[in-house]
Order: structure tokens, then C-alpha cells, then sequence
């Protein structure tokens, strides 16, 4: 038989280093609970974002599909572990047919080839912590065609919007789809096309990262 104690508290203890043995805190009356896994690693630094299109400026993405040179890229070194949590594309234009979206867990690095490199920013504004990933998009020079790749999220509209169209927002998230983990060397590979003309938007990627050797 166990006896489990709880310090009665209403706020949260200081952070200790890795494997350090603490209690479990609970609320004034008692009751344990436990944060949210993604609030948490929010706080601690651990996720981070990358955005494509600023403010009220699209991006305009591909006519088809080109395997080494995707939409955006999130590289992931050797050494580190990314999941990511959420994926929003936006199209705010998409006067093609079969406008597409597809997100690839690819177990190798893109590269940067011809691309524009992103600022990856962390979640926990203010905080020293860095991301190891690198961020490229807008290829115009081939990188390093994805193979032995997780398709985890494909999804689009099969025809053409006009003007009085709402626009689209199209969503991948941790909490309702099924999850990925991408081990350093790999990357997160993000396609965005249509057929005949390209659509124009934004797009955001959030992903937790740790060490490698956490997991």
C-alpha cells in the first residue's frame, strides 16, 4: 500500500535540472493536477514557430507539385527531436484547380538549395532558448528530394475559388490528427500547389523540439 502526499499550493514550483526528484503540487483544497504537456513545454522554451507571408502580405506557392523543391522545410539536425503540434495554411488566392496541401516526415535533410531561410522564433517570447532547425522556403533551386518519407497530412480543394469565395484556412494539429516525431537528420516538408495557377497565402508550423536522446 502507497501513501501519495501532495503540497497544497496554488502556484507552481521553480524549475529543476533534468531528473531531479520533486513533489507533486496540487490546488489549495488539495487536488493534484498537472499542466497541459504542450503548455508546459511551451514554458519551458521547448516550441517554436516558423511563419511564411507577414502580416497582410501573401506568398505565392507553385503551379504542381516539385519533389526537391517544396514550399517550406523545417531541417532537423542530427542530435535533435521535433513533433510537431500544428500546421495552418491559409489561401488567401486560389484560382487554380486541385489545390493541394501535403506535409512530409522525411528521415533526411532538404537543404537549403536556392531558398529563402525563415527565422524560427520560440513560443516563450523572451526566452534565450534556440531552435536547432533550420527554415527554408520559397525554393528556386533544388534542394534534396524527400524518400522513405510519412505523408501525415494531405488536403485541398479539387477546383478553382472566385473572388466572392470566402478564403481557406486548412489546419493540421497535434491534438485531432495523428502524431509524427522526426528524428535529426530529417525534416518536415510542406507542399502547397495548385494546377494551372498558383495559390497565394501564408502558412505557420509549431513543433516541440528536445534532444534526441530524451526520447
Amino acid at each position: 500500500m502507497s501513501n501519495v502526499q501532495i503540497i497544497s499550493r496554488s502556484t507552481s514550483h521553480d524549475t529543476v535540472s533534468e531528473g531531479a526528484v520533486r513533489s507533486q503540487i496540487g490546488t489549495p483544497d488539495g487536488v493534484a493536477y498537472s499542466a497541459d504537456y504542450i503548455l508546459s513545454k511551451t514554458l519551458e522554451g521547448r516550441v517554436f514557430h516558423a511563419n511564411v507571408g507577414d502580416l497582410t502580405t501573401p506568398v505565392t506557392f507553385r503551379v504542381a507539385a516539385d519533389a526537391d523543391q517544396p514550399e517550406s522545410v523545417i531541417d532537423v539536425p542530427t542530435g535533435t527531436l521535433i513533433v510537431p503540434i500544428n500546421i495552418q495554411v491559409h489561401l488567401e488566392d486560389s484560382a487554380g484547380t486541385n489545390n493541394e496541401i501535403i506535409a512530409l516526415a522525411n528521415p533526411a535533410l532538404v537543404g537549403a538549395g536556392t531558398s529563402t531561410v525563415g527565422t524560427i522564433l520560440s513560443a516563450r517570447v523572451g526566452s534565450n532558448r534556440t531552435s536547432a532547425c533550420k527554415h527554408y522556403f520559397t525554393y528556386s533551386g533544388n534542394g534534396t528530394a524527400p524518400s522513405g518519407y510519412v505523408q501525415f497530412w494531405h488536403t485541398g480543394v479539387a477546383f478553382a475559388d472566385v473572388a466572392t469565395d470566402p478564403t481557406r484556412v486548412y489546419e493540421w494539429s497535434i491534438t485531432k490528427d495523428a502524431p509524427v516525431a522526426i528524428v535529426g537528420p530529417g525534416s518536415l516538408v510542406l507542399h502547397i500547389d495548385g494546377t494551372g495557377t498558383a495559390p497565394a497565402g501564408f502558412h505557420h508550423i509549431a513543433w516541440m523540439e528536445f534532444d534526441a536522446n530524451t526520447f
